[in-house]
């Protein structure tokens, strides 16, 4: 899914980064729809975590 960090795209997370709302935790960037229905993911989410 897409990713923005203050309104730019990041094309790279570390291998730690995940997404708690999704079933197998994995990254961001790994996953092609946001598990809560979001068009974009961003690091003031709640469910992600670096």
């Amino acid at each position: 899914m897409k990713v923005l960090q203050d309104e730019v795209e990041v094309t790279v997370l570390p291998d730690y980064a995940k997404c708690v709302a999704d079933e197998e935790l994995r990254n961001p960037l790994e996953i092609d729809a946001c598990p809560l229905g979001k068009e974009v993911c961003s690091g003031s989410c709640d469910c992600y975590l670096e």
